[in-house]
């Protein structure tokens, strides 16, 4: 997922929603562990979670006995969790690093002293 600092998701600055379901990816918690990246920004926390989940980024999981409401992230909050504000790379910038990072394993294999031997590269990206 791709998303700008100036973005806004669920009625909230971009920053602000990434930070928050990075707090619940892959763990039920209870709305109240957000409450400190909301002190002073004028945002209720009750609002925030219902357009978060409205969005379809958090999940209601389940209420407990005392009336405390868990939540957890959905696919497209993990996606959000994930999201990085940096700038793409370019081809020729990726085709550069390859061949560079190539080069470095070719020279520590051509080094003998070295205890090991590079047989396996993987390289990822979107």
């Amino acid at each position: 997922m791709r998303v700008s600092k100036t973005d806004v998701i669920a009625g909230l600055p971009a920053e602000l929603a990434r930070a928050i379901v990075r707090k619940f990816r892959g763990r039920q918690m209870v709305a109240e562990i957000a409450e400190d990246l909301l002190a002073g920004t004028g945002f209720e926390l009750d609002a925030v979670f219902a357009d978060l989940e409205s969005a379809g980024y958090l999940e209601k999981i389940r209420t407990d006995r005392q009336g405390d409401v868990w939540w957890d992230t959905t696919i497209l909050g993990n996606a959000l969790a994930m999201a990085s504000f940096g700038r793409p790379i370019s081809r020729k910038t990726a085709d550069r690093l390859v061949i560079e990072l190539l080069q470095r394993a070719r020279a520590y294999n051509a080094d003998p002293s070295k205890p090991m031997f590079i047989d396996t590269l993987r390289v990822f990206g979107s």
